[in-house]
């Protein structure tokens, strides 16, 4: 079956479904947040990251605020906010392809549960950002 632009509903309307820990909610990145996501690649991956670019807190405020990419957190609200996890996608709009990456979660909140749905829900969001334009959406994942 396929989706059609009626079937996304934009981030605004998001109502969280029942689930068995109602710790996470899901947030659009602010430049301010870099800090926090390069903490995020940090205890992920320990300074092993291929994309060092994504662990430098300057380059990821730009990258947000550059109109072309959707950055994503993923915050605790029974800890005032804390940015728990983070995803982001980067939008080809010459072709309307979109590349997801650096979906990840920090280690103390891995298991928790309520993150996973909150990662659909990015990617839904970054459907309406991009008006539904976007034909082709990949992610390169590893562990």
């Amino acid at each position: 079956m396929a989706i059609t632009k009626s079937d996304i509903q934009p981030i605004q309307n998001y109502q969280p479904a029942a689930v068995p820990e109602a710790w996470a909610s899901l947030r659009l990145a602010r430049p301010g947040d870099a800090a926090a996501i390069q903490n995020v690649y940090h205890e992920v991956y320990k300074g092993t990251y291929t994309y060092k670019e994504y662990t430098d807190a300057a380059y990821l405020a730009r990258d947000m605020a550059s109109g072309h990419a959707n950055w994503y957190v993923i915050q605790d609200d029974s800890r005032q906010g804390e940015v728990a996890g983070c995803v982001s996608a980067t939008v080809d709009v010459r072709h309307w392809r979109a590349y997801s990456r650096g979906m990840m979660v920090r280690p103390a909140w891995q298991g928790r549960g309520g993150a996973s749905r909150l990662f659909g829900d990015a990617f839904q969001d970054l459907l309406v950002s991009f008006k539904g334009n976007i034909r082709f959406l990949w992610a390169e994942t590893r562990a």
